[in-house]
């Protein structure tokens, strides 16, 4: 597209048109020529040179180490090959909308993403798919451009969408103020040809970068699964009694966790809880509710001070919406007597061996770091007798379901399981449940992570 207005620029827009239509007539004249669409004209020296020019961008583009390195080379190359003096490429977004993903000038200098160019012929690029060389006198016609191009002064602008298949990455713009630089359809052919170029190896670089932090992601979890595992500490040796642990996280990171703690006077702590939601954040509030419980239950005898103390710890830190929901039993081996609080977990089961009974242990608070404030009244003086079984879990388990309905296997369930397979060990028993569970939902279905615990008394 051309605008023109002033009698001078008439005198050299006549001059332009017969550079125009020696274009047209050495493209018309190449082999399978398409009237101007064609990159071979049919002179020699002119063929060399483009394909010159086209190879070494592709050369120096497919040598870059790095997406940003590739970005800059692209617009690099697109500026000394038109002979302009800025250059800007426009990624697609999420929002379908053009943003400035590198902007740069002669001679290799990097300009800040609020540099001002024509926004009216990126977006016409993008809507047509067509691409536009204009060149604007700063008349009346100009403001087809856009005001930016009157106000930046600009003589002559190209832009071409960026395609590779069927995937549209967004447009390459190049501008001078030069008045001695006109573009011809020759520049805007040539222009196109290495677009074409370029937008394969920005495809390839994105998909070789997207792997690349795929794999640094994944290496992250892996360590974070692999710090998260030794935080899952096998269990205490327990005079007078076996105990067993097992957890499985939905993702690559835990949100459950449990952990066995030695304090004073021989007594033992067994903590399990679960924090709220899947990923790396609940993973990391984990490792801080479980470092915060250890250090503070070797401090503090009184649960209900403790689970205050620690409510108020992770009420500071944790963001709004996050919480925990924990059961912590303090053991003491010689008298077989078991103390705890259940902040809002899942309630552990009690299985009597002596009369086949099955007890729950009750909630005795809200979950720790819901609420500022939160008043806990622990339970103390349950006995466990030789055979009781105490099974500590998550709601993962109970929250199975099977597949084609929205029946969980349930409390009931689990606690049926229980009484099964109370006879065998703590290790069996957390087997035999899982295996239960797993029959249940069809080996799959799970919707949450899963942690069971569980101490018989001999």
């Amino acid at each position: 597209m051309t605008f023109f207005g002033s009698r001078k620029e008439k005198e050299r827009e006549r001059e332009r048109e017969k550079d125009r239509n020696r274009d047209k007539a050495n493209a018309s004249a190449a082999p399978g020529g398409a009237g101007g669409n064609e990159l071979l004209t049919g002179d020699p020296e002119t063929d060399r040179r483009n394909v010159k020019i086209l190879l070494d961008a592709i050369a120096a583009v497919n040598s870059s180490t790095s997406l940003e390195e590739t970005l800059e080379t692209v617009v690099d190359k697109a500026i000394d090959f038109t002979r302009t003096e800025r250059g800007v490429l426009l990624f697609l977004d999420g929002a379908g909308d053009l943003s400035i993903r590198s902007a740069r000038e002669r001679g290799g200098k990097t300009l800040g993403s609020d540099i001002v160019i024509s926004r009216t012929i990126p977006k016409r690029v993008l809507e047509t798919g067509q691409p536009v060389r204009a060149v604007a006198p700063m008349e009346e016609d100009s403001l087809k451009l856009g005001t930016s191009v009157i106000n930046l002064r600009l003589r002559a602008v190209m832009c071409v969408p960026l395609r590779h298949g069927d995937k549209h990455l967004g447009v390459i713009y190049v501008d001078s103020r030069a008045a001695s630089r006109e573009f011809t359809d020759s520049d805007l052919v040539l222009f196109e040809h290495l677009a074409q170029q370029l937008a394969v190896a920005l495809d390839r670089a994105h998909l070789v970068a997207e792997k690349m932090e795929k794999d640094r992601l994944q290496r992250t979890l892996d360590e974070a699964r692999d710090i998260q595992q030794w935080f899952m500490r096998k269990p205490l040796e327990i005079p007078g009694f076996e105990i067993s642990a097992f957890s499985r996280s939905l993702d690559d990171t835990n949100g459950d966790y449990y952990d066995f703690v030695a304090l004073p006077d021989g007594r033992i702590g067994i903590a399990i809880a679960d924090v709220s939601g899947h990923g790396i954040g609940p993973a990391l509030i984990m490792g801080r509710t479980q470092a915060l419980l250890e250090s503070m239950a070797e401090q503090e005898r009184d649960l209900d001070v403790l689970f205050e103390k620690l409510n108020a710890k992770l009420r500071s830190h944790v963001e709004e919406g996050r919480y925990v929901t924990l059961f912590f039993g303090v053991l003491e081996p010689k008298g077989r007597s078991l103390a705890y609080n259940n902040a809002g977990h899942a309630p552990p089961c009690l299985f009597r061996k002596r009369t086949g009974a099955m007890e729950s242990l009750a909630r005795t608070g809200f979950p720790v770091g819901l609420m500022d404030s939160a008043n806990y009244m622990h339970r103390r003086g349950l006995v466990l007798e030789p055979g009781d079984v105490l099974l500590l879990y998550t709601d993962g388990i109970t929250e199975m379901m099977r597949p084609g309905s929205e029946e969980l296997y349930g409390a009931e369930r689990l606690q049926s399981a229980l009484v099964r397979l109370a006879p065998m060990s703590p290790s069996d028993i957390i087997a035999g449940i899982e295996k239960d569970a797993t029959g249940f939902c069809g080996g799959g279905n799970r919707q949450d992570d899963l942690t069971i615990i569980a101490l018989k008394a001999k």
